[in-house]
């Protein structure tokens, strides 16, 4: 997967890191703590990912941002793409909760998952 479509793929398209901390229910002063408790560490990762899908940076310019290496920001990356594919439920919950919130566009959150579902075959068959 070439990094064009991994960040399409990683794009949570209109959602912001405060979005984010509102439904991980944390601060922004909690994100870029040194905490390592699950909620924190979750919220970190997904504010991470967000911010490399939604710009032109380095990894390591987004993981000076958070006090952290590039390696942590792509174990970030992995841990998310990993969720997409359904290895991972805690991570996927979350995700599902931050667009549930941020997709008022369709009538439903099933709608808002058909589509997601569409663009990744979409995707997936233009490789």
């Amino acid at each position: 997967m070439t990094r064009r479509e991994l960040k399409e793929k990683l794009n949570f398209e209109g959602i912001t890191d405060a979005d984010i901390m509102e439904v991980c229910e944390v601060t922004e002063e909690m994100v870029l703590s040194t905490s390592r408790k699950r909620e924190i560490v979750e919220c970190r990762t997904l504010c991470m990912v967000n911010r490399w899908a939604n710009s032109n940076k380095s990894l390591s310019f987004v993981g000076d941002y958070y006090s952290r290496d590039h390696a942590t920001v792509l174990h970030s990356i992995r841990k998310v793409v990993n969720a997409l594919d359904g290895w991972n439920d805690s991570t996927m919950t979350l995700i599902k909760k931050i667009r549930k919130r941020n997709c008022p566009m369709y009538r439903s959150f099933e709608e808002c998952q058909l589509n997601e579902v569409q663009s990744l075959i979409i995707l997936e068959n233009a490789r």
